[in-house]
């Protein structure tokens, strides 16, 4: 009996040194915990309930009856399959793939996994669908490959998948803007129109964007405002949203979306962005010398970037810099380009005198200060320019910064353009309604603003308006007022620089509200701060990632694999191993292939 007791520890230490999971990752693998219930678990695989009110023995038992002896042995090689390391404590990561593999482990086959790793590879990396028949890939992959042919199937079916898990989320959010652009990649036939939908998420509370689509008209050779209007209906009528769910459409100034927002009947917010970038090119050409100045350097630019001066000009940049450094021509669509051009042209003024055949083209000491001039100015529309970009800032904030560089009488003629009444404004008492809102003013709406943004109104808020109303007045105070001039103090005056990045410094503060207002727990509305914003940047930066799968040698690619490509690419959280097994399934259902008319990728 002795001998025994003896070699209990021993062979205790044998057991676990052989066993490769903690009870706690047995817990987490295998298990969900009951609602209501402090020791009850479900089996993931055979969905029964145990008990476990001391330690993880029962778990333990049960997951050798359901996956079998060796189990360890076989998770840790499934593991190891795909690449997933292990810790110290038996646990992995916590990312929504590493999650996948483990759930694969019992909940999916391995088909099901090797398609999902595939795609997401596909997908996210911007690869070509023949790449999967590449003799060299095949080699290093340690995944076994599905055909081309099937590989797109999947992903077409798993693009579908992912828009009702999408649907589920806006339908929860409730109200939605519509961020919209065109696009036609350089040598393709095929224009595209990016749908992106803007809401307060439900659970995070933060401004969200997520792609709805990116796709031609449905009559292709129909640019006008009609046939947008039919693909956005369709395109809503896919997620399960209504018009009456859409708050407002956001895109570029141009006449056709201005038709849009007439027609369709929904207000719309012009991207503060494009009326920068207008305003900057119009304060250009105001400015004959300055025009006249940028011009030259644009073909001083152009000449240097002549084969035998541009190699010449690398040498002398490279013993000045010690780095190579090449002309930056100007690009007419954007104003940044012109700011690129000026700041290379400053930086590399000396080795553009000292290279031969760029004499005629040298701009004179009057024309070089102005430029030198200029450059300050450019600086600060960039500083507005990058600012502005960030996902999710408000009107209000754009209000504040357009307002503060018009006031500077250096800058007035830029009003034609930034001015809150602009004639480039298709929703004037929209945006200003929306603006009040942000800032608390909501039952000082003029009749005008009131009517406009009427669709914002929360049924849930309104029901409690006169509590809420109470409340807040009841808390608040302060007079709003500062302490510059008090006591015969004299302030500095700021620069205009130094008041924009005073402007974006509160932005980030959250300090656009006076005082204790807020927006969202006196007013009737739904939260406008985190569901409108000011640019449709998501467009441009989607057009950018586009540009790495729509190559030149992948042109003849369908506009459907296209879209589904980077459909899921922006849209990765709302899909897993899950959504491809259930794609899969409903592939093999669906035998027609709605393709057939393109090339294979």
């Amino acid at each position: 009996m002795c001998f025994w007791l003896f070699l209990v520890p021993f062979l205790n230490q044998q057991y676990y040194l052989t066993m490769k999971f903690t009870g706690k990752n047995i817990q987490d693998f295998f298990f969900t915990q009951v609602e209501d219930e402090t020791d009850v678990f479900k089996c993931n695989k055979c969905r029964s309930n145990y008990k476990s009110p001391k330690g993880y023995t029962n778990l333990h038992n049960h997951v050798i009856r359901c996956h079998g002896v060796g189990w360890e042995d076989c998770l840790e090689k499934h593991l190891q399959k795909y690449q997933v390391d292990m810790k110290p404590d038996g646990s992995i990561g916590a990312s929504a793939m590493e999650q996948s593999i483990i759930k694969s482990f019992y909940s999916s086959n391995e088909k099901e996994l090797r398609a999902y790793q595939w795609i997401k590879w596909l997908a996210m990396r911007n690869m070509p669908l023949c790449e999967i028949k590449n003799p060299l890939t095949r080699k290093l992959a340690k995944i076994e490959p599905f055909s081309a042919k099937t590989i797109r199937k999947y992903i077409i079916a798993t693009a579908k998948e992912t828009e009702q898990a999408i649907s589920l989320e806006l339908k929860e959010a409730g109200k939605v803007t519509l961020l919209m652009d065109g696009w036609t990649c350089d040598g393709a036939s095929t224009h595209y129109i990016a749908i992106f939908a803007g809401y307060k998420h439900p659970k995070s509370g933060e401004y969200n964007e997520v792609l709805l689509a990116l796709s031609p008209t449905l009559e292709e050779d129909d640019l006008g405002a009609d046939a947008h209007i039919d693909l956005f209906e369709a395109t809503i009528d896919l997620y399960g949203i209504s018009k009456d769910d859409i708050a407002c459409i956001i895109g570029d100034n141009c006449n056709t979306n201005k038709a849009i927002s007439t027609r369709w009947d929904i207000p719309m917010v012009g991207c503060a962005s494009h009326r920068l970038n207008l305003a900057v090119k119009h304060w250009i050409d105001e400015h004959r010398n300055i025009a006249e100045a940028i011009e030259k350097v644009s073909t001083l630019m152009c000449k240097a970037s002549n084969l035998k001066t541009a190699a010449r000009l690398r040498e002398l940049t490279l013993d000045y810099h010690g780095v190579s450094l090449k002309a930056v021509r100007e690009n007419v669509t954007r104003w940044t380009s012109v700011f690129s051009m000026v700041k290379r042209y400053l930086r590399i003024k000396q080795q553009l005198d000292d290279c031969d055949g760029l004499a005629p083209y040298l701009l004179d000491g009057p024309q070089h200060n102005l430029i030198k001039k200029v450059n300050e100015d450019f600086e600060i529309f960039h500083m507005i320019t990058s600012e502005i970009q960030a996902k999710g800032v408000n009107l209000l904030h754009v209000r504040l910064q357009f307002g503060t560089l018009c006031a500077d009488p250096r800058y007035a003629c830029m009003r034609e353009y930034l001015n809150s009444a602009a004639v480039i404004v298709q929703s004037k008492h929209f945006e200003s309604g929306v603006r009040n809102i942000i800032l608390g003013n909501h039952t000082n709406l003029t009749d005008d603003e009131r009517e406009a943004v009427e669709r914002l109104i929360d049924p849930k808020k309104l029901e409690a308006q006169q509590e809420a109303l109470q409340q807040e007045l009841q808390e608040g105070g302060g007079d709003g007022g500062g302490t510059a001039g008090r006591g015969g103090a004299r302030a500095r005056v700021l620069s205009l620089k130094e008041k924009l990045a005073l402007n974006i410094k509160k932005r980030k503060i959250g300090a656009d509200l006076p005082g204790n207002v807020t927006a969202e727990s006196m007013s009737v509305y739904v939260d406008v701060g985190k569901l409108i914003c000011a640019t449709s940047n998501c467009c441009e930066r989607l057009f950018s990632e586009a540009k790495y799968i729509m190559l030149p040698h992948r042109r003849s690619m369908s506009p459907i694999v296209f879209e589904a490509l980077i459909y899921l690419k922006k849209n990765e959280k709302f899909w897993n191993v899950k959504t491809v097994a259930v794609a899969m399934k409903r592939s093999l259902e669906d035998d027609r292939d709605d393709d057939i008319y393109y090339q294979e990728d």
